[in-house]
């Protein structure tokens, strides 16, 4: 009997929380500290495999004798397959005449190689799921989407006007420019919306430690969002090779070849949700409006609830492939793939003109079969080396924060507890989800993460410390 195929969302815990309108007044008593940080205390991943998995310790407590968790590729064989467009959208009178009108604003645009990665996956033994991948680069993907929900207008308008220093219309200009030449948007086709169209804000805001700047979707603005269109149940829960993953491997590695140094190595995928197309019937929603003129935006958004969901299932069957058809131990995290190599087995990389190590290497050669894009400062190796904004040492076997990042935290929470401090719910997610990171590499911290995402629901509204 096969293996029984089911979606990722049935291996994510739900659990019943408040209302989201309730405030955040419950108290939480702590210990006073003498230290602002843990100055270098250092996760120390022990290679021995213990009875007890103390709760505090989460899931940074490795035995390399254990199963090891499902990684993005084996999950891809039990995966369900993606989405396709309802027959309620295809049969819609007002698209398809849209669609047909003005056929040069809708194209299928992807750099990925689609026959090659076919022959490469013909061995998958989940042939619904590796279809329906094939299909969405072949025909576009569609997001769960009900595009035609009760209360929504055929036609849509929420476009707010963009306040823009001279650095920033440069950007926005050449960025433009850069997404046309790709094919990935459209040519200007006025200035107002066709039959079924919806036009979403867009914004200019600055990349995260980085002088550089980023064009953001919004596709969660006004009353009738695109990605209020989506049905969440399908698009949570979808995998990403994390930290466990990485010390699972290394425990791995360590325990085959104990007198042998290793290096971690680290890719990334250039603008990677890019490499997705939508459908044409979901183009039509992916409006955007610049200097008042229109354009049609013809592939996966940053901004989009579903975004995530397509790019990884993506580069989770190009993950299956490293892995099956070419030996390469790798991990998948998002855009980032990363794995180990023994010290001083490299071989060159002849695009770049440099020598990597060899299974790097080998996965840039993959991508190259495969079209996927990359960039060579994008792709680095080392020890210790940064992965997934933690300092990780495979031969000593740690995982630790910069002291920047230290530095940086230890700040957020000092402003944060100033009595009287409110900040929006959004602020304060961020702050959870920093804490919560910080458990894989001190878990002694031990900071109340149980009541703090309770206290923190309802959108739009602030929390009083």
């Amino acid at each position: 009997m096969g293996t029984k195929v089911k979606h990722v969302v049935a291996s994510t815990a739900k659990r019943v929380v408040g209302s989201l309108n309730q405030p955040a007044t419950t108290n939480t008593l702590v210990r006073p500290v003498e230290n602002l940080d843990m100055g270098e205390t250092r996760a120390k991943m022990d290679i021995e495999a213990m009875e007890m998995r103390p709760k505090y310790l989460r899931h940074n407590l490795w035995a390399p004798d254990a199963n090891p968790s499902v990684m993005v590729a084996e999950w891809t064989e039990t995966a369900l397959p993606l989405a396709r467009p309802p027959l309620t959208e295809l049969n819609n009178a007002s698209i398809n005449q849209t669609l047909h009108a003005h056929p040069d604003l809708f194209r299928i645009v992807t750099p990925l190689k689609v026959c090659e990665l076919e022959r490469l996956s013909a061995s998958h033994p989940n042939r619904g799921f590796v279809e329906s991948v094939l299909t969405g680069l072949r025909e576009g993907f569609w997001p769960w989407a009900n595009t035609l929900k009760d209360g929504y207008p055929l036609t849509h308008d929420e476009t707010r006007t963009l306040r823009l220093n001279p650095a920033q219309e440069f950007f926005l200009k050449t960025q433009l420019e850069h997404e046309q030449q790709m094919g990935r948007i459209s040519a200007s086709f006025g200035k107002t919306l066709f039959p079924g169209m919806y036009c979403m804000p867009n914004y200019v805001v600055p990349k995260p430690h980085s002088t550089d700047w980023h064009l953001v979707n919004d596709l969660s603005a006004g009353p009738y969002s695109l990605n209020s269109m989506v049905d969440r149940q399908f698009i949570m829960g979808y995998p990403l090779d994390n930290l466990m993953n990485l010390g699972e491997l290394i425990l791995r590695k360590r325990k085959d070849c104990p007198t042998k140094k290793f290096i971690a190595w680290k890719s990334d995928v250039s603008e990677a949700y890019r490499i997705c197309p939508m459908h044409k019937t979901w183009q039509l929603k992916q409006v955007i409006r610049i200097d008042g003129e229109l354009f049609v935006d013809r592939v996966n958004v940053f901004g989009g609830s579903a975004s995530p969901a397509i790019f990884i299932s993506v580069n989770a069957l190009i993950a299956w492939i490293a892995k099956h058809c070419c030996a390469i131990d790798d991990l998948a995290y998002v855009d980032d793939s990363f794995g180990l190599e023994e010290d001083g087995k490299e071989m060159e990389y002849a695009p770049y003109g440099t020598s990597f190590p060899t299974q790097q290497a080998q996965l840039l050669q993959l991508w190259d079969q495969l079209g996927v894009p990359h960039k060579q400062r994008k792709q680095i190796f080392g020890n210790p080396l940064p992965i997934l904004g933690i300092e990780v040492d495979v031969n000593d076997l740690t995982f630790t924060l910069s002291d920047e990042s230290k530095e940086r935290l230890v700040r957020v929470l000092q402003e944060s507890s100033q009595k009287g401090t409110r900040k929006k719910v959004k602020e304060w997610q961020q702050v959870g989800g920093w804490l919560n990171w910080v458990l894989n590499v001190h878990p002694l911290l031990r900071p109340a993460l149980n009541n703090l995402y309770a206290k923190i629901r309802g959108k739009g509204q602030e929390a009083k410390v």
